[in-house]
């Protein structure tokens, strides 16, 4: 009885498993980032996953602040390089600032132009998306197929690094997007740690079905990137190394001038 009892749990116990691994999953952890500033402004902190930016300032460089009430700077950028961000804050003055995905410090969002991506696209063309298998023309990508499926940041973009495995790919698409060449994307929000992507469901392997609308959203730079070895030190920087330099001396002073009296004193006696 009790053998039959542990049999019917066990295998209760496995299905259990399998259902849980056939639901799509709807979200992932938020690991908070170990970051003095965030520590004490979380509530003002918004999450964004990750977005990314290039760095874009009428001054050609951009600046990495420690943090957005600390304007000690962590490195410098020139103009174009991208950039990953993962928590927006919003001062009280209304300025907006990005946390590098390093949590090594913190951009000015007005220093970055936002590359496009899923997010953007999906508030552009919110009223042609339909949801995933609402008309006739539902497309099944056929797990029999061993080759991986192409995923792309939106319609038109460009293509992602990672491969999507075949399977039960239809089951985490939530809508779908018809373009201007007639082939149907189906938008995923989450699927094994990938979020917003998109594939397309008339021509899941072929390479060259994306791209065409990158050109539509290219960043233009306000200034010629400068070289990295032509970006000035901040000049908040400058004058907290005078302010060190100047401690330094006076300690260094403020010893040899101790040691010197002690010695006087020690002679004397």
């Amino acid at each position: 009885m009790k053998r039959t009892f542990r049999s019917i749990l066990a295998l209760a116990l496995v299905l259990l498993m399998l259902t849980a691994l056939a639901i799509p999953a709807a979200a992932d952890v938020i690991v908070e980032p170990n970051n003095l500033f965030y520590a004490t402004h979380r509530e003002e902190c918004e999450y964004l996953r990750v977005r990314y930016y290039l760095t874009n300032s009428d001054a050609g460089y951009v600046y990495l602040y420690q943090s957005p009430d600390n304007a000690l700077t962590v490195r410098s950028y020139p103009n174009g390089e991208k950039v990953a961000l993962t928590w927006l804050y919003t001062a009280p003055d209304g300025e907006e600032w990005g946390m590098l995905g390093d949590e090594s410090g913190w951009f000015r969002l007005s220093d970055l132009s936002l590359v496009y991506d899923s997010r953007e696209f999906l508030k552009d063309h919110e009223d042609q998306c339909i949801p995933y298998g609402e008309k006739a023309y539902t497309v099944v990508i056929q797990s029999s197929n061993e080759t991986p499926v192409l995923s792309w940041t939106y319609p038109g973009g460009e293509r992602n690094p990672d491969n999507i495995p075949n399977g039960n790919v239809a089951n985490f698409i939530s809508k779908t997007y018809t373009d201007e060449n007639g082939h149907i994307w189906g938008y995923i929000s989450y699927m094994y740690g990938m979020r917003d992507f998109w594939i397309c469901l008339t021509a899941p392997y072929d390479e060259t079905v994306g791209g065409y609308a990158l050109t539509d959203h290219e960043i233009t730079l306000k200034q010629e990137p400068t070289p990295v070895e032509d970006i000035p030190v901040s000049s908040n920087n400058t004058v907290i190394l005078i302010v060190v330099g100047v401690l330094i001396a006076a300690v260094v002073v403020g010893t040899v001038v101790l040691i010197r009296v002690m010695f006087i004193k020690k002679s004397k006696k």
